[in-house]
């Protein structure tokens, strides 16, 4: 694969880091919030309280925000993965095509769960 189709995937896999990361510590709070609502907030200083959690936690943006970011940084990491590890050309293209369908897979199971 050409050079710059790495530096686009680093920079796919770079720029989603930080933003999902954030995400994923937001959802595991608000969850943690909703399973034991009196322990988080203490543990909080009751910036994150039950209504709140349950609002961002079930919100359809953050939702949506937190899987765009999970199947473009996965997706982009993974292929970068197997740039780098996979030498020859044809177990390469291999490894892609299958990594493409399972995240395809991924992509049309939560489309098919939202639209439920």
């Amino acid at each position: 694969m050409p050079r710059t189709l790495e530096k686009y995937l680093l920079l796919v896999v770079e720029s989603t880091a930080l933003p999902l990361s954030i995400l994923i510590i937001l959802m595991m709070l608000t969850g943690y919030t909703i399973i034991e609502p009196t322990k988080m907030q203490q543990a909080t200083l009751d910036i994150i309280n039950y209504p709140i959690a349950v609002k961002l936690h079930t919100d359809f943006t953050v939702r949506l925000l937190l899987v765009s970011l999970t199947i473009s940084h996965g997706y982009a990491g993974t292929i970068l993965l197997g740039m780098k590890l996979i030498k020859r050309g044809y177990i390469r293209k291999i490894f892609n095509a299958i990594i493409t369908i399972i995240y395809l897979y991924f992509v049309m199971l939560i489309v098919y769960l939202e639209l439920m």
